[in-house]
């Protein structure tokens, strides 16, 4: 049975649920794929499927709410998809109860935003990164636990940070003497030290390894439990950091008061269990599976040919990112291995430099692999929401839609597009794109039948 949505969807244009739409405990920066600005969407295909497009395109243009709701708030992640296009993607590919089968796939799933809303939706939800912290940041936005679990990781939670905040005022006594250096299991200790040294003032530094080294302790007996607590620790790492922010490696000094980062952890507790509760409340009762898994091999992760209702993602944009980089520290601090990640990540910035020519042939070839897992994953008549964005790899430009269309080919079926124009920044995009605009794109394929 073909899953093409056949009326107009109604939910993106609506105003969000109240129950939807708690405001978090901590506020903190995030960044999305999706700016804010006013500019024009062109559309075309199925005019309603278009519409909803491009309802989805401009979701987190002014939305204050949806964003800082259930688990989205618990943790930065550059780059994300915006919460409210997500969700309006989700409602779109699964308009109606007779789209089957209802399981939503997000094969570059970063910190779960697609995911969060598709359990949120009552379906269930595979995700898979390359990136460890990204995994573990999904997983704990859609853990899918008892209350008694729940209240479990909160107490937890809170003797850690009770734990914290007397080891902060120990460390003022003149008889205090320091711990040794925590080093993570597995972890090359110069190179790590190498990695985050600099970035942390030393009273803030003895209070973060103090709260990592009793995760690491946790983790012999408890390996769930230690993965969410140290994901709560990860979202406070760049702000107890002298480092600007995720993208960006410039220092800046902040003041930060002793046992601040302690209090800072209790609060990231409280914030993913009330998430975690009001997703509950949403009826995420569906199954959950967070792989950390390279995107052009998730037809060897165990799922299920054609068990895929609907594939949404924003997969890398050529030329444009380095993840590795933005996530760099906090991967060493936490001690999660990274080298996978860092020689498989496609499309990355790196890679064009000195070599554009070959870098981009072996991302075209990277994408086509994907697509060929992503159809053998999808139902026919699945449909399939990628949002992709114009770029610069090395000097040259990539026009996003019109790669996509190609890789994409004859055996799934343009529904509709919807393109945004976007700001051109700095001199290198400004001759890369000439008197031709850089766009935003979302583009719905559905699969073909035979």
């Amino acid at each position: 049975m073909s899953s093409r949505p056949s009326k107009p969807r109604s939910g993106a244009k609506r105003a969000p649920d109240s129950s939807r739409s708690r405001p978090p405990a901590a506020k903190q920066k995030r960044s999305q794929s999706t700016t804010r600005t006013s500019k024009a969407i062109k559309k075309e295909g199925a005019p309603h499927l278009a519409d909803a497009l491009a309802a989805a395109l401009a979701g987190g243009r002014n939305d204050d709410i949806i964003k800082d709701s259930l688990t989205h708030p618990l943790h930065s992640y550059p780059a994300r998809m915006h919460p409210a296009t997500a969700r309006a993607l989700v409602e779109l590919c699964f308009e109606t109860e007779h789209v089957e089968p209802r399981v939503v796939l997000d094969p570059f799933c970063g910190s779960g935003t697609t995911l969060v809303e598709g359990r949120a939706a009552g379906l269930d939800v595979i995700g898979s990164d390359l990136n460890p912290l990204a995994v573990r940041i999904a997983s704990a936005k859609v853990w899918k636990a008892e209350l008694p679990r729940l209240d479990a990781f909160r107490k937890l939670g809170h003797q850690l940070a009770e734990m914290g905040l007397e080891e902060g005022k120990a460390a003022r006594r003149a008889d205090y003497q320091a711990k040794a250096q925590r080093v993570p299991k597995g972890i090359d200790k110069a190179v790590r030290e190498e990695e985050i040294q600099s970035w942390f003032s030393p009273h803030v530094r003895r209070e973060l390894e103090f709260l990592a080294g009793h995760i690491d302790e946790i983790r012999e007996s408890d390996v769930e439990m230690a993965d969410l607590l140290a994901v709560c620790l990860s979202s406070l790492l760049i702000k107890c950091s002298k480092r600007t922010s995720d993208t960006s490696s410039k220092i800046t000094e902040r003041r930060i008061a002793r046992g601040a980062p302690a209090r800072w952890f209790a609060e990231r507790v409280d914030l993913m269990c009330q998430g975690l509760i009001d997703l509950h409340k949403q009826g995420a009762t569906g199954e959950v599976r967070v792989l950390e898994q390279d995107a052009r091999k998730l037809g060897r992760a165990g799922i299920k040919a054609e068990s895929v209702g609907a594939i949404i993602s924003s997969p890398p944009y050529l030329g444009t990112y380095d993840y590795v980089d933005h996530h760099r520290l906090r991967l060493a601090f936490l001690g999660l291995p990274y080298g996978n990640f860092e020689s498989g990540e496609i499309g990355a910035r790196r890679r064009f430099k000195g070599r554009a020519d070959r870098a981009t042939e072996d991302a075209y070839a990277d994408f086509r692999a994907c697509i060929d897992a992503f159809h053998g994953l999808l139902a026919p008549g699945g449909l399939m929401a990628l949002m992709v964005g114009d770029s610069v790899a090395g000097v040259e430009p990539v026009w996003a839609d019109e790669l996509l269309r190609d890789i994409v080919g004859s055996r799934f079926k343009l529904l509709a597009s919807a393109s945004q124009e976007r700001d051109q920044l700095g001199s290198l995009e400004k001759r890369a794109f000439g008197d031709r605009a850089k766009r935003e794109h979302i583009l719905l394929f559905e699969k073909r039948l035979t």
